[in-house]
């Protein structure tokens, strides 16, 4: 039998049992097929996503938030993404997006969450578009921002703009001013509902704003707590290959009972053993990049490791599925569930945040260049 999934425990080590995430899992599945034809969650999933508090996970406490923290979290998201990518994806960016929200200053926190409450969900788009004219007190934003994950569904919205004085800022939005583009059409995570937006002279006042520099760099100026000392450059990813592990994992347990495993069998025997442990590879470099991420302010080293082993960790991912399909052949493809799962992970990996080819370069080229300085340093004395 397949191991136990690790991330069904949290950092205390004591077993996620709690009957609210068990029926999350049960309502993401019985949704799955419709959310992958439709492109969007159901009601019914995204009310259980608010049920179990994905919403409050990262909010402060001031406003009834949770203030949790990244492993929870990871398995989690983990175990909803065995049943639906799309689901864990969703849950995982609407906890985000309230990490993200509290680096808001003060008064712009009282607006989402004073009078809503800490339920509030909330999308973004992590890309600089649009354009914003300045006014006294904030900017008036127009254009098109893209890949909102489960826009639909969310009451605000974190766009990136550009303002003329330099750099780049995220204002929170109202969905309702907002005009929701369906365009999301991919091959995989289609129930995510992860459209464009159009703004048209939408007004954000400075204190719905607040720099980029301070999110990527891990430094809140608003909230305090570990979990806002940390740059996005090293949670989200984990938390985004987290479902993608989920979904590879149920893969695997789905494989062996099914009866196309036979222990005479020495080349499907063999490709068994080897994808099992390249998830349980992927589950540990996982693990250990959560607990940086619960350690709070992390040096730009351990920041681009963790980036790093999410890549080596998507990779294993997809080895081990890649297997899966190369073996089974028409069978597999025959199963939607199965199908939908491997374009899914196939999608998921995509993610620019999760891409090898820039994560590795990026932790290489620190490291030389510190290797570098340190020479030069050394030779000078």
């Amino acid at each position: 039998m397949p191991l136990k999934w690790s991330t069904e425990l949290n950092r205390n080590g004591e077993v996620l049992s709690k009957p609210i995430h068990q029926k999350a899992k049960s309502v993401a599945a019985e949704f799955a097929a419709a959310a992958d034809q439709r492109r969007s969650l159901s009601k019914e999933v995204v009310e259980t996503l608010r049920e179990c508090g994905f919403g409050r996970h990262f909010v402060p406490t001031i406003y009834g938030g949770e203030n949790g923290d990244f492993t929870t979290l990871m398995a989690e998201v983990g175990s909803l993404g065995g049943s639906c990518a799309s689901t864990g994806w969703c849950g995982s960016l609407y906890a985000t997006c309230g990490r993200m929200a509290s680096y808001l200053p003060v008064r712009g926190q009282e607006e989402i969450w004073g009078k809503s409450g800490p339920d509030v969900l909330i999308s973004t788009s992590y890309r600089r578009s649009g354009q914003s004219i300045p006014t006294e007190d904030g900017w008036i934003l127009s254009g098109q921002w893209h890949y909102l994950s489960g826009i639909e569904h969310a009451a605000w919205a974190l766009v990136c703009f550009a303002p003329s004085e330099g750099g780049s800022r995220y204002g929170a939005v109202r969905v309702e001013d907002c005009k929701i583009l369906d365009n999301w059409e991919t091959l995989g995570m289609r129930g995510t509902g992860s459209h464009s937006i159009s703004l048209d002279n939408i007004f954000v006042p400075f204190h719905r704003t607040f720099h980029k520099r301070e999110l990527f760099s891990g430094r809140s100026r608003s909230t305090e707590g570990k979990q806002y000392q940390v740059s996005p450059i090293a949670t989200d990813p984990v938390l985004f290959m987290a479902v993608a592990l989920g979904s590879a994992r149920d893969l695997m347990e789905k494989w062996a009972p099914a009866g196309l495993i036979r222990s005479t069998d020495s080349i499907f025997a063999a490709a068994y053993a080897r994808s099992d442990a390249e998830l349980d590879a992927a589950q540990l470099l996982l693990d250990r990049a959560c607990l940086n991420c619960d350690q709070g302010e992390m040096s730009t080293f351990v920041m681009l490791r963790n980036a790093r082993d999410v890549s080596l960790a998507a990779e294993l991912v997809i080895a081990s599925t890649e297997r899966v399909f190369r073996l089974l052949g028409s069978h597999v493809h025959s199963q939607s569930d199965t199908t939908r799962k491997w374009r899914d992970i196939q999608t998921l990996v995509s993610h620019i945040g999760i891409r090898s080819d820039l994560n590795f370069k990026n932790f290489s080229n620190y490291l030389w260049e510190t290797q570098r300085m340190n020479c030069a340093h050394s030779f000078s004395k």
